[in-house]
């Protein structure tokens, strides 16, 4: 243990990655695949489910889904 004394660990600011885990670039905003995410934490899931192996059907339903929960979200706001 007397080895680590008065060692300082740099944060992540320090180290340069910025303020994202993993210098991970996010899915560009209204893409399939942050919709997969959307979709995984709102009807269940994971994003691979929904971009691999959900239907056209799935799409189509989870999305109107989506929206009629936005439009009912907007609705009580006003």
């Amino acid at each position: 243990m007397a080895g680590k004394r008065g060692r300082h660990r740099t944060g992540r600011h320090e180290r340069g990655h910025g303020g994202r885990p993993f210098g991970l670039t996010p899915w560009p905003a209204g893409s399939l695949g942050e919709t997969s995410v959307l979709l995984a934490i709102h009807a269940g899931g994971t994003p691979w489910d929904w971009r691999d192996k959900a239907t056209e059907q799935d799409w189509a339903t989870a999305l109107r889904l989506l929206a009629e929960q936005a439009e009912r979200i907007n609705d009580t706001t006003r």
